[in-house]
């Protein structure tokens, strides 16, 4: 049995490659992305990646929401909000933007729900579980979101502009 400092008893990410996977599996996706693709191609639309303070980046990769889900979090809801252990943006946090016409289908991947970590379902979760013939777990720095809201991983670099510094206490406004 693996120890508790040992990552294989974390659930595996999603296999993004989904060759020799049955046609509606397929079909689900592809539908999947052209949904994300469609809305965060809407007018007024804003996609947010959310990082602890540090060095201000020009180019995000990762987990992203839509600005909206967030309007008037403070750091600290948006631990909750995201899945992030307690603590994780307790000095603050960097709101960057993402220019809509950056993602594509080919650069991201549906991530279903915070409350998902990783986009796995409970479901997968289990099935991972008894494969491995033990309890997999989620990792204990994404919890599952206790607000949960639709997520997605842009998996290659995109240029991004910071929107907004948020201090503890502060509220992000995406306007």
């Amino acid at each position: 049995m693996p120890q508790l400092d040992d990552d294989s008893i974390y659930a595996d990410r999603p296999n993004d490659n989904l060759s020799g996977a049955p046609s509606a599996t397929q079909e689900l996706r592809q539908a999947s992305i052209a949904a994300i693709v469609r809305g965060v191609r809407r007018p007024g639309a804003t996609v947010v990646k959310i990082t602890r303070i540090g060095t201000v980046q020009d180019t995000v990769q990762g987990y992203v929401t839509m600005g909206r889900y967030i309007e008037g979090a403070t750091p600290r809801q948006c631990e909750k909000i995201l899945g992030l252990r307690t603590g994780a943006l307790a000095d603050g946090c960097l709101v960057y933007t993402i220019d809509a016409s950056r993602i594509t289908a080919d650069n991201i991947a549906p991530r279903a729900f915070t409350n998902w970590p990783d986009g796995i379902s409970p479901r997968e979760l289990e099935n991972q579980s008894r494969q491995a013939g033990f309890q997999k777990q989620y990792h204990p720095n994404y919890p599952p979101a206790t607000d949960s809201i639709p997520q997605f991983e842009i998996l290659s670099p995109v240029p991004a502009r910071l929107k907004q510094v948020l201090g503890p206490g502060q509220r992000y406004n995406r306007t």
